[in-house]
């Protein structure tokens, strides 16, 4: 991409005179980092191919859901959706493994919601961009709790604001499909990827993060449960699903045990992100790597696809879902209503492509 991790990995691959791939995503200006890219991979010696991320259908989401198994309407598909189209240019090319710069974020404080607790704990100003925390007057109080998933409640509320918690998606489904669904499972878990009580599950199963605080507890949080609930699973699914390996250097025991040995002091500063590992990136690099916003693969197709969607599901036939339920809501024109319907047509295209499966083949729509 051009920015810190993505050209840290391509400076210690370039011996071996690899291509370098970048996603650019259309119709998104802030997702267009070729140029960044391209200037990076030019001072490198490395050849550069940009790969183009039309906007999915719902036979993409489909295909996505195939693989990923499980409904996650907050991240999972845009990025797997753009991850997907990677892998089947990988594959015309004849590209069978890749390195990624997955796990640097997660060891070295690049996440705004890290960085926004670090600035709450340390009384400095929040500063965030994207998410603008400020505006809020719980989001303070908040961020400044021990515990990491709440943090990253903050920037999940901020980014939804109140449709998150407006209805719950399961009341909106057949009860006799909901029959192996636990009774205390929430909508958040269901329909979310269950952000903040994964965080409590991965602390409870891992005894490094009980009674630590801090910026070690950001990182181990972040590790054992956003990354694998993530950017790991997304990237390997879809990615193995394609025939492509993705390999993570970040993420080799040396560089994690390195890291995590890491005093807080050199991974938190006021208004710098990464300052540790942006220290290395001078000695290897031939300039400074820009500055980004985040890859911004859509995260949903936006309200009016997704009522189309809908009613498309809806006259299909349902198989979770209450068919009267995705109508009823597709009708009504306001966000609130846009989103629940948006987390309703990803249940009910995981469940069918998990009941799929006991034939051994995806549902098409």
């Amino acid at each position: 991409s051009g920015g810190l991790d993505s050209s840290v990995v391509a400076a210690l691959s370039r011996s071996h005179a690899i291509p370098a791939y970048t996603m650019r995503v259309r119709s998104s200006i802030t997702s267009d980092e070729s140029d960044a890219a391209r200037a990076m991979a030019d001072a490198l010696g490395l050849e550069h191919r940009v790969v183009d991320i039309e906007p999915p259908t719902l036979a993409d989401l489909a295909a996505c859901a195939w693989r990923l198994e499980f409904p996650d309407a907050f991240v999972g598909f845009g990025v797997a959706h753009a991850y997907r189209t990677l892998a089947r240019r990988l594959r015309a090319d004849g590209v069978r493994v890749v390195v990624t710069g997955e796990g640097a974020d997660e060891l070295f404080m690049g996440y705004a919601w890290q960085r926004a607790q670090a600035a709450a704990q340390n009384g400095w100003p929040l500063g965030i961009a994207r998410v603008d925390v400020d505006e809020l007057p719980w989001a303070s109080a908040s961020l400044a709790l021990p515990r990491t998933s709440r943090a990253l409640e903050v920037f999940l509320r901020a980014r939804f604001g109140a449709p998150l918690e407006a209805r719950d998606p399961l009341a909106l489904c057949n009860e006799g499909a909901l029959a192996d669904v636990p009774a205390k499972r929430s909508a958040a878990d269901a329909a979310e990827g269950s952000a903040a009580d994964g965080a409590v599950v991965g602390s409870m199963a891992n005894a490094r993060i009980a009674g630590v605080t801090g910026a070690t507890r950001r990182r181990l949080e972040s590790l054992h449960v956003d990354l694998t609930m993530w950017p790991l699973r997304i990237a390997d699914r879809i990615l193995m699903g394609g025939g492509v390996e993705a390999r993570a250097p970040f993420l080799d025991d040396d560089v994690v045990d390195a890291a995590l040995a890491l005093p807080a002091r050199t991974l938190e500063r006021e208004h710098e992100d990464k300052p540790a590992l942006r220290q290395l990136a001078r000695t290897i690099l031939p300039f400074a790597p820009a500055r980004k916003q985040g890859f911004g693969a859509w995260s949903w197709p936006g309200a009016s696809t997704t009522r189309v969607w809908a009613r498309a599901l809806a006259h299909d036939g349902t198989l979770l879902v209450r068919a009267d339920a995705l109508l009823e809501l597709a009708a009504i024109d306001d966000d609130a209503s846009a989103l629940l319907t948006w987390r309703l047509v990803v249940l009910e295209v995981t469940a069918r492509q998990l009941e799929a499966a006991r034939g051994g083949a995806p549902w098409r729509p």
